[in-house]
């Protein structure tokens, strides 16, 4: 579930981001960058992407005034980022009534699927060469945590490219369910392979940055209603392709190199964050982020990265309650990263509601900037959803918003 801030992904070379505050009755604020920069008012979120900052770097990040989340629309947002462009993953919303604990739903760690991580960081384009995701693995993965087809399934491509960003864009606004947000982008014939259909395109012009007055910064805060009502699981899975010798710059979700990692904005609690950067670590950033398993994954330029995440809240959210959240990523068909002691929540009247596609080079300064024109490239967007909290037995922590 994947923006990007390095450009910055998930839910990913433009940099997308977020930064949060928080608010009275415990949820986190927070105000999108472009994926992997600011949080938008009044959620959490989570993204994966690629960057080599410093902890005052990530605080520092900001997205383009066009973006930001309206306190209304969500409240916790989960959110993966391609390295440079930034693919935002999950929008949860706030509704009436207490959610109810799931009964006996799979969590994928008690089905079978195995919950250890490689020792060593795993190549995103070291799925089977193919056209698409695979469907039967992306069908027994939904099977084993228990979800279906979302009310949105999937984003279709035009039956023809679409060069001109506003044709593009009003296609978006007709075909993708978009509830808000727009931005320059097209759809254009595979450039990374020879007869793979219209991918999505978005360029990021030389010197273009979250903070340039002058150059278009990316895509920040489009908003999809792909999920049902209420919902408590979801997956999303796409691939993403950056253009020959992309350079990551120092992205904040996306790290130096194409390094990859899940940045939630997401209450934390006592004993759950460390002060060494790893593949098995939480960096917490106070306010400003959580670095899940910096390095677990690595972004590829020049040819298609997939990625599948999977995100299942917490059941019993409030004051005290267990951390047994589940999040998962997939580097093709391999399991790169799983936790299930993850705070998602502190209120249970949130729930999953929406799928954020940002991306842009994120941070306010021009050492943040694109070195040269650039470009990533989206294809085979895939979500599924569920309507039970993880049954996961989990800690029971005091988790905050601004720990």
């Amino acid at each position: 579930m994947s923006h990007d801030d390095s450009t910055s992904s998930s839910s990913s070379a433009s940099s997308s981001g977020s930064s949060s505050s928080s608010s009275s009755d415990g949820r986190r604020r927070v105000r999108h960058r472009s994926r992997l920069g600011r949080r938008p008012s009044s959620s959490s979120s989570s993204s994966s992407g690629s960057s080599n900052d410093s902890e005052a770097d990530e605080s520092d990040e900001e997205e383009p005034s066009r973006t930001g989340i309206s306190p209304l629309s969500c409240l916790l947002l989960v959110l993966i980022v391609a390295v440079a462009g930034g693919l935002a993953v999950f929008v949860f919303e706030r509704t009436e009534g207490k959610v109810e604990e799931g009964g006996g739903t799979a969590d994928g760690a008690t089905s079978g699927t195995s919950t250890k991580k490689p020792a060593s960081s795993v190549a995103l384009s070291g799925a089977p060469a193919a056209t698409s995701i695979p469907t039967d693995f992306l069908a027994a993965l939904a099977s084993s945590f228990s979800m279906t087809p979302a009310a949105v399934s999937s984003l279709p491509m035009p039956s023809s490219a679409l060069p001109s960003s506003s044709a593009a864009n009003s296609y978006i606004q007709e075909a993708w369910s978009v509830k808000k947000g727009s931005g320059p982008l097209s759809f254009v014939e595979d450039p990374l392979e020879g007869g793979g259909g219209l991918v999505l395109e978005v360029d990021y012009p030389k010197g273009s940055y979250s903070g340039a007055k002058d150059v278009v910064a990316g895509v920040g805060n489009m908003q999809m209603a792909v999920f049902g009502k209420s919902k408590q699981r979801a997956i999303v899975s796409y691939e993403v392709g950056f253009s020959a010798g992309f350079d990551f710059v120092k992205g904040v979700m996306w790290r130096a190199a194409g390094d990859g990692e899940v940045y939630a904005y997401i209450p934390t609690y006592d004993g759950q964050c460390s002060e060494k950067e790893d593949k098995s670590s939480y960096m917490c950033h106070g306010q400003d982020g959580v670095s899940i398993d910096r390095g677990s994954f690595v972004f590829e330029a020049g040819k298609w990265n997939t990625v599948t995440q999977v995100a299942v809240l917490n059941s019993d959210p409030g004051p005290s309650g267990q951390a047994n959240g589940v999040l998962a990523v997939y580097a093709g068909e391999t399991q790169t990263l799983y936790r299930e002691d993850v705070v998602f929540r502190t209120n249970a009247s949130v729930s999953l509601n929406a799928f954020i596609f940002s991306t842009f080079f994120g941070g306010s300064t021009e050492d943040y900037a694109a070195t040269a024109d650039c470009s990533t490239y989206y294809r085979n967007m895939q979500f599924f959803e569920g309507d039970d909290a993880s049954t996961v037995q989990g800690e029971t922590v005091q988790a905050t918003a601004d720990a």
